[in-house]
Formats: structure tokens, C-alpha cells, sequence
């Protein structure tokens, strides 16, 4: 994540400082001769992501069966990306590997598709190989009509869509009714308030110094890939009596002053910071390499599970212990017991609407396939027989044993092709479009809005070159017309 001329600035005075310590001074200036101009390294790195990007394409046609997972995003020069991870098995295990990243000039479903479909023809890839496309909930991507999934599977009607989870999760995690959803616009406006003003920012800096709280300031998050509510409610809650102390000594916002020393606003402050550490924590679980449906939904059905359980308790014993700030606050449930009722009814309400399947009891033969009661109701008479032979195949199971899921069931697949394909196929499609959000998040680190400026300034001289060069011509040929033609 470094400018190209660290090549001339660092790494070439150190090589040469190596190579005339360890060989001598006739060996510098073998090194001296090497290029290591900015323009140089930049074309070397794009030989070398071609190079990467040819061979992942040349194992997508040895294997002819992958999963995608696309997103799209703006940098901080204003284009939009288009980034592409692709996910396949070379025989031994999964793979998980970068396709490519294209600047889009528009973003509507057509053009997204139209861009992945000239990849699949410059790299000599076909859509019936791909099995399975993962993107965000974007009107672009999952449009009915013109959205980028309708149109892959009008080339491959058998590919499996699948909206983000962890969107998906982000939009039942927005879930409030207005009561809690006032005091989370209170926090918003408190932490801005101090954070937008340095003055202000300081003295209260020093305030949390003096009065020897835990922490010094507060946090603003500006990330919008991953919810980060959660933390800025707990870093408040935390400084609660600092923030007090602080805006009454400011005499400015008295209602904040109200607000912070009202115990019901606190109480509800509270839970806040305990539901959004679950929510977060659920978010987190789900994000990583090498997740699947079934890991992803098996988590989903835990967090529902407990829910219902909270919701069971508190109306049976007017606690809310699940919670433990807000039982500080508020032990017996006086203020909170409705409000926490009705908020994970809601909760639980917006996860049957964005998760309506996550019942896949018919796929545990997969999880394990020596159950004695295994549900084989969604497979074929010739996939059912091999599930049998693989159930009774003590070598196998032994296997079973050593090897993580998804590397024993492509074991498998060399043996027992059709139940070892099918399951190959339902762990091959990916849950989340987590490689691609840590992409941009790297992305954004890379391409700053300094190297925007210089990259914009770059092309601003070139066409000022070609300007001035035409405009040359132009005069020339004028001269050349006027003189005889001898």
C-alpha cells in the first residue's frame, strides 16, 4: 500500500547497500542498472495481476464449476468498481481466489453484466460453469428484469442467487421503533457536537483525563459497510457521567444535561448498547473466508432461538438479566420491560421476512452423513444409494473425522460422484460478499484522495500535452499550405 517511487526512495539504496557489503563494489553497479522507475514497478505490478488473474481463469476451465461474488463501489475519486471474487475446488480443496476489478462508467444491472460477460469471453470461460452468484441488495444486482442476477440467469437458468447475509443481517439490525430509535438520534447528536469541534473536543479530552474515566474521547464512525452503532452507543454509556459534567459546565445543550441524567433515558441507553453488541456480534460471526450456507444459517438460527428464549424469560420473570447493562440500570424491568418485548418481537419479525428458509434440515446428511436418522428426502435414488455407501464406509468415516467439512465432501466426490457433486454444489456458493467489502476497504487505504488528485493532475497534463502538440501541428501545416508547393 505504498507510492511506486518507494522502489528508487528505499528499496534500491538498501539493495545496493547489501550487495556491495556481502559481493563488492563491482555488483552495486550491477544493481544500479536495474529500472526502478514508478512507471516501471506499475507495469511490472499489472504483468504480474495478469499473470495472477490467467491462471486463476486457466483452473476455472480445468474445473469448469464455480461460484461468484460481486459487488460494486465508488472510490474516492468518484468511479465506480466493479470487484469479482470466485470461489472452486482444484480437486483437494476449496479455493477462494481474486477475479478481477473494472471501473464502470454507469452501474445499471446491464452494464455490470456486460462487464463480466466480456471477462468470461477474453478468459475463455462459460456461464453454464457458474453455479452460483452472491451479491448485495442492490436494484442493480437483483432486479426482476434488468437487475445483474435476472440476467445471468437468463445464460444459465440453473445458477443459485443469493442476497448477502450480512446485509441482510444489517437490515434487521435497523430495526427500532421510535422510542429507541430518538435516543440513538440523541447519542448521534451529542457525539457530533463534540467531535466536530476541536475546541471542544479537547476540553473534554481533558475533562475524561481529570476525572480519570477509561477512555479520553468518543467515537464517530463513518463506515457504512459494517454496522459500528454498537460501539459508539457503548463508548457514550461509558462516558455518561463525563458528558454530564462536561455540557453542564459548557452551559450549552442543558438538554443533553436532561437527557444524561434522566434514568429512564439511560436505562434505554443501556439496552441499546446490549442489543447492538449481540447484533454486532452476530455480524462479525458471520463474516471470514470459507463460509457457507450452512454455517451462516446455522448462526441465524441460534440468534433466533435466543429471541424467542429473552423474550419467554422476560415475560416470565419481568427480568431482563440477558441484558447486563441494562439490568444494572434498570434490575425489575420497570422501564424496560415493554419496550424490550416489543423490540425483539420486532427483531424476530424482521428475520422470518429477510431469512424466510433458514430451515435446512433436509441438508444435515451433509453436516453428517453417518446419522442414523439422516433426512433424505431431497435427494435422487442413485444420490441416496451412495449416501448409504458412504455412511457404511468405515475408511470414510475415519476421514470424516480428520478433515473439515467441505475437504472430506470433495474427497469424497472421487469416490462417490453424484452424492459428493451434490454436496460439493450446495457448499460451493458463498453467504456473503465479505471478500469483496474487505477489498474495498483495502481499496480505500490504497487510493487515497491525495493519489486521486495527483492521478487527476496526471491527466490533466496530458491533455494539456496533446493539446498544445495539435495546436503545433495545426500551425505548422498552416505554414506549409502557404509556402509554394516546389
Amino acid at each position: 500500500m505504498k507510492p511506486h517511487n518507494i522502489v528508487e526512495s528505499l528499496i534500491m539504496p538498501a539493495c545496493r547497500v547489501m550487495v556491495k557489503t556481502m559481493l563488492g563494489e563491482d555488483a552495486e553497479k550491477v544493481i544500479c542498472k536495474m529500472p526502478s522507475s514508478n512507471n516501471t514497478v506499475a507495469r511490472w505490478i499489472e504483468m504480474m495481476s495478469e499473470d495472477i488473474s490467467s491462471s486463476v481463469c486457466n483452473l476455472l476451465q480445468m474445473c469448469k464449476r464455480f461460484a461468484l461474488q460481486i459487488d460494486e463501489s465508488t472510490d474516492v475519486s468518484g468511479k465506480a468498481q466493479l470487484m469479482a471474487f470466485v470461489r472452486f475446488s482444484n480437486g483437494t480443496k476449496m479455493l477462494e481466489q481474486f477475479l478481477f476489478c473494472r471501473a464502470l462508467i454507469e452501474t445499471k444491472g446491464e452494464d455490470i453484466f456486460k462487464c463480466v460477460s466480456q471477462f468470461f469471453v477474453q478468459n475463455s470461460l462459460l456461464w453454464e460453469w457458474c453455479m452460483a452468484v452472491c451479491t448485495d441488495g442492490a436494484p442493480s444486482m437483483t432486479g426482476n428484469v434488468r437487475g445483474f442476477a435476472s440476467m445471468a440467469k437468463r445464460k444459465n437458468p440453473n445458477i443459485v442467487t443469493t442476497h448477502c447475509f450480512i446485509h441482510r443481517e444489517a437490515l434487521v439490525s435497523k430495526t427500532m421503533g421510535t422510542d429507541l430509535q430518538s435516543i440513538l438520534d440523541d447519542v448521534i447528536k451529542m457525539v457530533n457536537f463534540i467531535k466536530v469541534r476541536p475546541v471542544k473536543f479537547r476540553v473534554f479530552e481533558m475533562l475524561c483525563t481529570d476525572m480519570g474515566a477509561d477512555h479520553y474521547t468518543l467515537l464517530m464512525h463513518t463506515d457504512v459497510r459494517w454496522p459500528s452503532k454498537g460501539k459508539d452507543l457503548s463508548r457514550v454509556y461509558e462516558l455518561r457521567d463525563e458528558l454530564r459534567v462536561f455540557f453542564l459546565n459548557q452551559q450549552v445543550k442543558q438538554d443533553f444535561v436532561q437527557l444524561l441524567s434522566d434514568s429512564t433515558w439511560c436505562s434505554k441507553l443501556a439496552y441499546l448498547v446490549d442489543i447492538f453488541d449481540v447484533l454486532n456480534a452476530l455480524n462479525l460471526s458471520m463474516q471470514g473466508n470459507e463460509s457457507n450456507i450452512l454455517s451462516v444459517t446455522d448462526k441465524l438460527c441460534a440468534f433466533r432461538q435466543k429471541l424467542r428464549m429473552w423474550l419467554h424469560e422476560i415475560e416470565s420473570t419481568n427480568s431482563v438479566a440477558m441484558f447486563c447493562h441494562a439490568v444494572e440500570v434498570d434490575p425489575g424491568a420497570i422501564v424496560l420491560h415493554d419496550i424490550v418485548i416489543e423490540h425483539l418481537s420486532q427483531l424476530d419479525d424482521k428475520l422470518q421476512y429477510y431469512f424466510p428458509s433458514l430451515n435446512l434440515s433436509d441438508k444435515d446428511w451433509i453436516r453428517n452423513p453417518f446419522h442414523i436418522q439422516v433426512d433424505m428426502s431431497g435427494l435422487q435414488l442413485q444420490e441416496k444409494e451412495q449416501l448409504i455407501d458412504v455412511a457404511a464406509d468405515s475408511t470414510v468415516r475415519l476421514k470424516f473425522l480428520e478433515m473439515n467439512l467441505v475437504e472430506f465432501w470433495i474427497m469424497v466426490e472421487t469416490e462417490y460422484t453424484l452424492i459428493g457433486s451434490k454436496a460439493v454444489g450446495i457448499l460451493l456458493p458463498f453467504s456473503t460478499t465479505y471478500l469483496c467489502e474487505k477489498a474495498f476497504s483495502a481499496m480505500t487505504h490504497i487510493k487515497i484522495k491525495h493519489r486521486g488528485c495527483l492521478q487527476a493532475l496526471e491527466n490533466n497534463l496530458r491533455v494539456c500535452l496533446s493539446t498544445t502538440v495539435l495546436a503545433r501541428i495545426e500551425t505548422l501545416s498552416q505554414s506549409l499550405q502557404s509556402q509554394p508547393s516546389n
